[in-house]
């Protein structure tokens, strides 16, 4: 795990970067991810489903609820400082420790939701530090020991079992928002559940990866094409 740290400080260095912030979610905001898109996981070796990690230069910090304390001790390194978010959580220690520090700190725009870096964006600007949005993950530059990504079909739930056709929900959702000429869809449940399509994607949970466009005459899916065989 120490290697993995090390290469990561590395990563930050010759991108000028003072630290980076890596959430347990993945690209689709799950709080369960499948194990190819595990960064905190395979970094930290923390397998709890809600965990943050600080990493700075000399400093290697983890934020998580009450529920994975003890947890979180037992997997992680012991060069890591552990917090109970409900004592203090990553804003706080920020306002409290960097202030004025001036520091570049990197996050992944993908895996992070909007509030969260909204939120970080005004802390760090209070505190004369910068945030920087990067569209690449440092972490996809190191992760090379993960296994691929295994393509698994979707199906289609027959009305049998679904309750209602998709056509007819979708029918419903257009109406609800016939005001819109637009509606984006960014939850694998959500849409699992208007298309009645399962999958494979995530252990013991049905879901097929993909993101959705509903315009007036049209359906948009964005999906692995080889899951759509």
């Amino acid at each position: 795990m120490h290697s993995k740290i090390l290469k990561l400080q590395k990563e930050m260095k010759k991108n000028h970067m003072d630290g980076y912030i890596l959430p347990c979610t993945d690209e689709y905001l799950n709080e369960y991810v499948p194990n190819v898109k595990n960064r905190l996981k395979w970094l930290t070796n923390f397998t709890g489903s809600n965990g943050i990690c600080f990493i700075l230069r000399r400093k290697l910090l983890f934020f998580t609820d009450g529920r994975y304390i003890l947890q979180s001790k037992k997997e992680l390194s012991e060069k890591f400082n552990i917090f109970d978010t409900s004592k203090i959580n990553i804003f706080d220690w920020v306002t409290k420790n960097i202030k004025e520090k001036k520091f570049k700190i990197s996050v992944d725009m993908k895996i992070n939701s909007i509030f969260f870096i909204e939120k970080l964006i005004d802390v760090f600007k209070e505190t004369n530090n910068k945030l920087i949005l990067n569209k690449n993950n440092f972490i996809d530059n190191i992760f090379n020991n993960i296994e691929n990504e295994k393509s698994k079909n979707l199906f289609f739930l027959s009305e049998r079992y679904s309750g209602e056709k998709a056509t007819s929900k979708i029918k419903r959702i257009k109406e609800i928002l016939k005001d819109y000429d637009l509606v984006i869809f960014t939850s694998p449940e959500s849409i699992a559940w208007l298309l009645n399509i399962r999958g494979g994607d995530l252990e013991h949970t049905p879901l097929v990866f993909c993101r959705l466009l509903i315009k007036k005459n049209k359906l948009i899916l964005f999906i692995n094409k080889k899951k759509n065989k």
